[in-house]
């Protein structure tokens, strides 16, 4: 299959997986040549396990519009990737390229993310990573390519020679009350 889930103009009632992780109805995506799940609209992914998408530039959850909360992401070559999307409270590690990418008015919560290229790329416009964990990334913790990007209450964790944090071109980024660090390697 090219897409494991795909779904276009979704509404707010438009739910895949579930937002209560005790019932055990989330899916299990694995294995597509392109993407894992695919959304545009407004939906909600919740709940989910998406795995293995490993094809050039292939993505584990890909979402414009709605929310991704509470997936275990990995194995992809970018985890998700998100526009005009809330990134929340997912688990997203051992993707070859970046955990997280976010552009386009996007926001990045209280996520887990470890063991990628890149933890998490903000880009474009407007985008805001907030109380995120990020550690054990080989090549930066994270990268901001955006402008007016806020990046606040996070830890970022560098291992070994890779940044911690690497702004390229992004213009009016604001960066406080991060904890930044390397833990070595």
């Amino acid at each position: 299959n090219n897409y494991g889930i795909y779904l276009t103009g979704a509404t707010d009632s438009t739910l895949v997986g579930s937002t209560d992780l005790t019932a055990g109805l989330g899916n299990l995506v694995h294995d597509n040549r392109s993407r894992g799940i695919s959304a545009s609209g407004s939906a909600v992914i919740a709940g989910n396990a998406v795995w293995g998408q490993t094809a050039s530039s292939a993505i584990g959850i890909e979402a414009s519009g709605g929310r991704v909360v509470s997936n275990v992401v990995y194995g992809n070559v970018t985890g998700i990737s998100a526009s005009g999307v809330s990134v929340e409270a997912n688990r997203v590690y051992a993707n070859s390229g970046t955990g997280i990418f976010a552009s386009s008015y996007s926001t990045v919560t209280a996520n887990v993310v470890y063991s990628n290229a890149t933890g998490i790329q903000i880009s474009y416009y407007d985008g805001v990573a907030r109380n995120n964990l990020v550690y054990a990334n080989s090549g930066r913790a994270l990268l901001v390519t955006s402008q007016n990007a806020l990046i606040v209450n996070n830890t970022f964790l560098a291992q070994g020679n890779a940044d911690t944090v690497r702004v390229e071109g992004g213009t009016g980024v604001a960066l406080y009350n991060n904890i930044l660090g390397n833990i070595g390697g």
